[in-house]
Order: structure tokens, then C-alpha cells, then sequence
């Protein structure tokens, strides 16, 4: 893809936990990519929204007037690490400045924004009504969105990068949301771990040609995934002895939700 004045290459980075369905495993503790990994998947849960009856107040996090989220892709730049040790800042900073000036940019948001037209955006709805069944003006409570990421490892043509840099590519995001406390008739609060409510996954449609591109090109690598995992269902049977064919029509109905991207 290009962004701005670099031509950048995309490698499937296959961190494990973030989304495949269990289907690819985590970068070995002994390889430098494991804490890199375990840094990606930091970037993929946070709160959205946080309401306290406290003080009647809420907080929104990149949601719109109209309620909705938005989502775009998350540039991640790691720098150098090794297999127990994570990037110095130093390391971050040399990698950032290299990117930047090969992308032909002077400022972390205008790297940003050259990103952000390659890709593009969606902006997904929440679902309000659902949530506001499982809590009320009474409680602390929040909602957090858990986006599944494709995860890919960035070169550039041309250019030899001092470190790594990731880009982390939404294709879907689920939501969920817990109680903390209760305000009660007293005036007193109470803390409290309370109801948590899991909603259904809302797909992910970036706006951007490169964005959309790199979304159809890891549908059709997951549906390649999930194939194989079928064929090894059909051959090998379940682990614990569970039923087969309800895991493949399982397999089945996420490949049809892959084929639409």
C-alpha cells in the first residue's frame, strides 16, 4: 500500500489472542515477538463509555453525536526488543523518525492522518437500548469494546526500519458492561461487581481502498484458517469428545460472515 511517499509491504503477524479463534498460536516466550504480541493485544480492549451516579456525570470515548463508535486502524510503533526485554524509548523514537521520513512527514499526526486516508474508518453503532436493559442512572458502570484485530508487521521499500512497526486492522468489535457500585436511597455507595452484559459483534467496514483491501485479503486467509480446522474436526474428532458437527456448523457460520468482507 502507499502512504504518502513510502510504498509499505504488510506481513500477517499471527499473535494468537488477537481474534483468530484459537486457530493460530502465540508467538513462543523464547522469540522476540512474544512481548511484541503481548503489546498489540494491549491495544485491543478499552472503555468507551463510563457513567457514575456519584455525580450524574459520563464520560464518552470516540463515540459521535449520533452514538456511534468509531474504529480505524492502529499504528503501533514498537521499536527493537528482544525475547526479555521490550524497545527503549530510544529504540521507539529511531523507529518513529525513520517511518516518518519515509512516509515524507514531519509530526506524529501528520503520520497519522497519511495513515488514516490509506485506510480510512468506520464508525460501528452501540448498542444503547441493549445495554441500558442491564443498568440504570443508579449504578458506576462502564462499557468496553473488544475489537478483533488483524495483526501485520510493516516494512518499506527502500527504507530498513531500526525496529518494528505493526499495524492492527479492525474487522469486528463486540462490546461489554460491568456494574462497579451502586448509589443507594441512603445517599451512601456501595462497591460492587455487578451484572456485566455481553453484546453480539458488529462487523468492521473501513472506508479506505487500502484499509478494505487488507480486510478482504485476511478474510480470505481466516477462511483458509478455518477450512483446515474443519478438515482436522472431520478427521481427528474433538479433543474432549464434544460435538463435531456442531463445532463445524459453527466453523460454517463464521466462514459465511468472512466471505462479505
Amino acid at each position: 500500500m502507499n502512504v504518502g511517499q513510502a510504498t509499505i509491504d504488510t506481513q500477517p503477524f499471527d499473535a494468537g489472542f488477537l481474534g483468530m479463534g484459537g486457530f493460530v498460536p502465540a508467538p513462543s516466550p523464547a522469540s522476540p515477538d512474544f512481548l511484541a504480541a503481548k503489546a498489540l493485544h494491549a491495544q485491543t480492549n478499552w472503555v468507551i463509555y463510563e457513567y457514575d451516579c456519584r455525580t450524574q456525570s459520563e464520560k464518552r470515548r470516540r463515540i459521535d453525536a449520533s452514538g456511534r463508535l468509531a474504529l480505524d486502524p492502529i499504528l503501533v510503533i514498537y521499536g527493537k526488543g528482544t525475547a526479555s526485554q521490550r524497545p527503549s524509548k530510544k529504540s521507539i523514537v529511531e523507529t518513529y523518525k525513520a517511518l516518518a521520513k519515509a512516509v515524507g512527514v514531519q509530526s506524529p499526526p501528520d503520520l497519522d492522518k497519511a495513515f488514516g486516508k490509506a485506510l480510512g474508518l468506520d464508525r460501528i453503532p452501540v448498542p444503547w437500548a441493549e445495554i441500558q436493559k442491564n443498568h440504570n442512572r443508579h449504578q458506576l458502570y462502564d462499557v468496553t469494546v473488544d475489537p478483533v484485530m488483524a495483526a501485520y508487521r510493516l516494512t518499506i521499500q527502500g527504507t530498513q526500519l531500526p525496529g518494528d512497526v505493526f499495524l492492527l486492522v479492525p474487522m469486528s468489535a463486540s462490546f461489554h458492561s460491568a456494574t462497579w457500585g451502586f448509589c443507594l436511597e441512603s445517599g451512601k455507595f456501595e462497591y460492587y461487581l455487578g451484572r456485566v452484559g455481553y453484546y453480539d459483534s458488529v462487523r468492521v467496514n473501513l472506508s479506505g481502498p487500502s484499509g478494505r483491501q487488507l480486510q478482504r485479503e485476511e478474510a480470505k486467509r481466516r477462511v483458509q484458517i478455518i477450512e483446515k480446522h474443519i478438515k482436522e474436526l472431520r478427521e481427528f474428532g474433538t479433543y474432549d469428545g464434544s460435538d463435531v458437527e456442531e463445532q463445524i456448523k459453527e466453523l460454517h457460520r463464521q466462514i459465511d460472515e468472512l466471505i462479505k468482507y
